[in-house]
């Protein structure tokens, strides 16, 4: 489970959230004080107290302080798959139906009129 401390007015901190918020990863906001001192369960967390901090529980990871190396581990471990592109269509996949043929001098009227249906 991925959690991250944070403050609302921090730049970097944002900068992470819209990342998360943009892949949809599931997390859990853990807003601290803009007081450095006041930060006391951030540092039992991970012995620091600086923000953004991300705490990824499942891979046993602490990144703080530093959104472009929290952001690059976000991308290595989260970042969803692009979705798959249909192929461009092959030369010659767009060919025009044919129109039917008829006997010399027939129409199409004609053809249905003498069609007396299968043996």
């Amino acid at each position: 489970m991925l959690e991250l401390y944070q403050f609302e007015e921090c730049p970097h901190s944002q900068k992470v959230r819209q990342q998360l918020s943009d892949w949809g990863i599931d997390y859990i906001l853990r807003n601290v004080p803009r007081d450095v001192e006041k930060r006391t369960q951030l540092m039992n967390r991970s012995g620091q107290a600086k923000v953004p901090t991300l705490v990824d529980s499942d891979r046993d990871q602490i990144l703080a302080g530093d959104e472009e190396k929290i952001l690059s581990y976000l991308n290595a471990f989260y970042k969803p798959p692009e979705p798959v592109k249909e192929p461009p269509p092959l030369p010659g996949d767009a060919t025009p139906v044919e129109e039917p043929s008829f006997p010399e001098g027939g129409t199409g009227d004609q053809k249905t009129a003498d069609f007396k249906g299968y043996a």
